[in-house]
């Protein structure tokens, strides 16, 4: 379906130069000096949200070195005209991604060297925007695999600048499929009032780098943009880091009655304000327990102002006693700047030699002003049991987003009862500890959502939740454990739910409640006077 057409702009005809490394200090002040530089024989993905950052990038790596800019018309036409400068020097080539009945590997491979020969750097620029009418072949795995070997062994840099969305689902399946062909994986988007440049992954050698940069964008006299790294703890008197030796604190809530602490370790309660005893910059441990679910806000805030006030040396453990903590949970702690996130199995042993071990850990998220800001974003539902079905397919529908943009299990089971079971009964054994855990009757069949659950545990996990063998709950049953299918089938009971106007069995479920505990105050009123002797007037 696409092919590589001809040039558009005029042939280069100056002299090549043999390009060895290219660095993105030429593209924006402040990068730290260790940061990789991009080498021949490479291929780097951006993924970018604004338009302006792909002819910004393609501006300033074209000055230094002849480029090849590949892109559908419309993305040509809009760069040509933002580039005038650049183009003058001739620095810059274009050739159009085209259409045809009939894609062909091999030619588009061949289009690309013939095209490419004066250039050792190539743009190849993807709007996601509009990708429908040329996606089954670039999202092919064999195209891009191609592309990779075809760069590393003609000494080429093969930038990808694909145009969209972060969490669009072309997007993320495209760089599912076609990751593991990367140097590395970036993405540029807006952030509150600066620019954030989040490097996914970033290969040199043997190591794996991250980071992520904040970009504040200024404009000089002349009407130009430029990009300045933001250091976001640079106002931070910086204590002397002491690693091995730094101080190291417990919260008397990360402990039981009878554990023992070595004297280095520094105890202290709940309600010590910490901060007198750290300095901004320290690299000191803190150790925090998390005892409940119910704590969670307010264990993320405690982290939250300790990052926010000592900086990212400091090492922030928080020990979890609860087990119904999700995934999303630990994540959620970690963005309010925790450094690790323990369970309550580890002993106490393991957990200070665990602690100790994190010497010159760096947290390399940036917060936000405000804790609010993150607990709008990270927040999860506090839902579990019986919802009716309108409700039950809104809060599996909210899950799901956040299940799929973390790639966290989830798995939902529609099924018959068995023979003697009704619903209400059902639907009173259901016990879950757990929110994301889900119950609905609707078309004579049960509907089960269990969140961050693995298919492999959902057996043990129904069992638990009713208290009976999973044999002897269900008729017939069928899973799903993809995020897409189950999307699909809630939405579509959804639909259903909404013209059949499916029962609510709530007002049952209470009103059997009322009658059972009218029935036990009637009991215990009954044994009470059985113990009275009667008046006579009586």
């Amino acid at each position: 379906m696409t092919k590589f057409a001809g040039l558009i702009s005029s042939p280069h005809d100056a002299r090549i130069r043999k390009l060895v490394l290219l660095s993105l200090s030429s593209i924006i002040t402040g990068i730290p000096e260790t940061t990789p530089l991009f080498k021949t024989g490479e291929v780097h993905t951006f993924v970018i949200q604004n338009s302006l950052w792909t002819s910004y990038l393609v501006e300033h790596i074209s000055m230094q070195q002849p480029a090849l800019l590949v892109a559908p018309a419309t993305s040509l036409e809009r760069t040509y005209k933002r580039m005038k400068g650049v183009l003058q020097q001739e620095h810059l080539h274009f050739a159009e991604w085209k259409h045809t009945k009939h894609f062909k590997l091999k030619h588009a491979v061949a289009a690309l060297e013939r095209m490419a020969k004066q250039t050792p750097v190539i743009f190849l620029h993807l709007n996601f925007n509009d990708i429908d009418s040329y996606s089954k072949d670039v999202l092919k795995n064999e195209f891009n695999r191609e592309l990779s070997f075809w760069a590393a062994s003609r000494g080429k840099i093969l930038f990808i600048l694909i145009e969209g969305d972060i969490s669009d689902t072309k997007v993320q399946a495209y760089l599912t499929l076609n990751s593991r062909f990367l140097q590395s994986l970036h993405f540029i988007y807006k952030s509150h009032s600066y620019w954030r440049w989040n490097v996914q992954f970033w290969f040199s050698g043997y190591s794996l780098s991250r980071w992520q940069w904040d970009l504040l964008e200024t404009t000089n006299q002349l009407g130009h943009s430029s990009f300045l790294v933001q250091d976001r703890q640079s106002d931070l008197s910086m204590a002397t880091r002491l690693g091995e030796h730094a101080a190291k604190f417990i919260c008397e809530n990360a402990l039981s009655s009878n554990d023992f602490t070595p004297s280095i370790w520094q105890r202290f309660g709940s309600d010590f304000d910490l901060k007198s005893a750290l300095q901004p910059g320290s690299d000191a441990i803190v150790i925090i327990g998390l005892r409940s679910r119910e704590q969670l806000f307010n264990i993320a805030e405690l982290v939250f102002h300790l990052r926010k006030f000592a900086g990212k040396y400091l090492r922030i453990l928080v020990r979890a006693f609860d087990e119904s903590l999700r995934i999303q949970d630990e994540r959620f702690l970690i963005s309010c700047g925790a450094t690790l996130i323990l369970p309550s199995e580890i002993s106490t042993r393991s957990l200070l030699n665990l602690a100790e071990t994190t010497t010159g850990f760096v947290y390399t998220h940036t917060l936000p002003e405000s804790f609010n800001d993150i607990q709008v974003k990270e927040a999860t539902l506090d839902v579990k049991g019986y919802l009716p079905p309108l409700d039950f397919c809104n809060a599996v529908l909210e899950y799901e987003k956040r299940a799929k943009k973390y790639q966290i299990d989830s798995l939902l089971i529609e099924a018959n009862l068995a023979t003697g079971l009704n619903p209400v009964a059902l639907i009173r054994r259901f016990s879950s500890r757990r929110f994301g855990d889900l119950l609905t009757f609707a078309d004579k069949k049960m509907y089960l959502y269990l969140h961050a659950c693995r298919e492999s545990d959902a057996n043990n996990v129904v069992s638990i939740n009713f208290g009976l063998p999973i044999k002897s709950i269900f008729k017939q049953e069928v899973r799903s454990s993809s995020h897409s299918k189950i999307i699909y089938l809630v939405e579509e009971l959804k639909l259903n739910s909404d013209h059949s106007q499916a029962a609510d069995l709530t007002l049952e479920l209470n009103q059997l409640t009322t009658k059972t505990s009218s029935d036990a105050e009637r009991k215990n009123d009954v044994d009470v006077h059985r113990g009275v002797k009667k008046a006579e007037y009586l």
